[in-house]
């Protein structure tokens, strides 16, 4: 699966960061109401019962300014709506010249031997809601391999930023594109 798009006819704004398009693989409910369900066996589910994991091989043959990472939805219900959303985790497996999400405290972690830095923002209010944002910048991501989502969620579950009486609602994969990338996922 794979994505492509040209925005080289367009001004390059100095540090906007608002996404031109955002290409995404989704796999289960993301709770915003013009998403559909992709499956409903599998996902929300309660969080001490999530065992998943993605395999991928990742290349991008890209300039500009863009990211690359996961958007996991952690809801306080089943019914996985925008009012109920309590948390999200991003991995980013990589980026260009897109500042790392601002943060009053960073600390460094290691999950299975792939160091990265981690902000944990207890108060996230922003223009797309309020809850807790839990991100992750790799210091070097492998270019395939498998990430075992639930170690991850254990880490941040002992940092309190993930709650066990959630539900994981929706694993979502996909690029922010400011500039001209070329990303295949």
């Amino acid at each position: 699966m794979g994505w492509r798009w040209d925005f080289s006819g367009e001004p390059n704004e100095i540090d906007s960061f608002v996404p031109k398009t955002y290409p995404q693989i989704i796999f289960g409910k993301k709770p915003y109401k013009e998403y559909p369900t992709t499956t409903t066996a599998k996902l929300p589910i309660e969080v001490p019962l999530a065992k998943f994991s993605i395999e991928y091989e990742y290349s991008a043959d890209a300039s500009g300014v863009y990211n690359t990472s996961t958007d996991i939805t952690f809801t306080n219900s089943k019914n996985a709506v925008e009012s109920n959303i309590m948390a999200k985790l991003m991995i980013w497996i990589d980026c260009q010249d897109m500042p790392f999400l601002p943060s009053k405290q960073f600390s460094d972690t290691s999950i299975d031997g792939i160091h990265y830095k981690v902000m944990v923002d207890m108060a996230h209010d922003a223009s797309d809601g309020k809850w807790i944002a839990n991100a992750m910048l790799a210091d070097k991501f492998p270019a395939s391999g498998t990430m075992d989502l639930t170690k991850y969620i254990s880490y941040f579950l002992s940092k309190g930023a993930v709650k066990p009486e959630w539900y994981l609602s929706s694993i979502e994969i996909g690029s922010i594109k400011k500039l001209i990338p070329d990303v295949l996922l």
